[in-house]
C-alpha cells in the first residue's frame, strides 16, 4: 500500500524505532524523518541510515532529505563517520530541512568541520529541498 507524503508517496520503508524512519519516495529520493525525541547523531545512527539508504535503493546511489528535529547535536565520531567514504557509498546528495536559526547554526558548523562527498545543502522547507534533489541526477 502506497503511503501519501504530500504530494509524492511512499512506496517502500524501512524504521528503525527510537532513530528514524526512512520512506523511498516514487521520484527515487529517500526521506527520513528522525523520531520527534531523537536528538544525537552517533557512528551507530550513520550506520544504521547506511543499512537503510542501501536497502530502500536496492544498492544504487540515493538522493536523501532529512527532516530534522529542533536540536539535534552529532558525536565526533559520528561526523567522522559521515564524511567516510563508507557512508556515503549509498548517497547521491543530501538535502536538509533548516527551518530555524538553531538548526541553521548547527548545520553550518557541521558543514565547516567535516568534508561530504556528495553535494548537501539546507533548505527551509521540505519543497525548496525536493525540487533542488530533482535537479540532481
Amino acid at each position: 500500500m502506497l503511503e501519501k507524503l504530500d504530494n509524492s508517496y511512499c512506496i517502500n520503508r524501512k524504521e528503525f524505532p527510537g532513530y528514524f524512519t526512512a520512506c523511498l519516495l516514487e521520484n527515487e529520493i529517500i526521506e527520513v524523518e528522525f523520531d520527534k525525541d531523537f536528538k544525537e547523531v552517533d557512528k551507530e545512527t550513520v550506520l544504521k541510515l547506511q543499512a537503510a539508504f542501501q536497502e530502500l535503493g536496492e544498492g544504487k546511489k540515493m538522493r536523501i532529505y532529512f527532516s530534522t528535529n529542533a536540536f539535534m547535536n552529532i558525536t565526533n565520531s559520528g561526523r567522522e563517520y559521515a564524511s567516510s567514504n563508507n557512508a556515503q557509498h549509498f548517497t547521491r546528495a543530501n538535502a536538509i530541512l533548516i527551518d530555524h536559526l538553531g538548526k541553521k547554526l548547527l548545520f553550518n558548523f557541521f558543514l565547516s568541520v567535516t568534508t561530504l562527498r556528495a553535494p548537501t545543502k539546507g533548505f527551509s522547507t521540505r519543497e525548496e529541498a525536493i525540487a533542488w534533489l530533482l535537479t540532481i541526477s
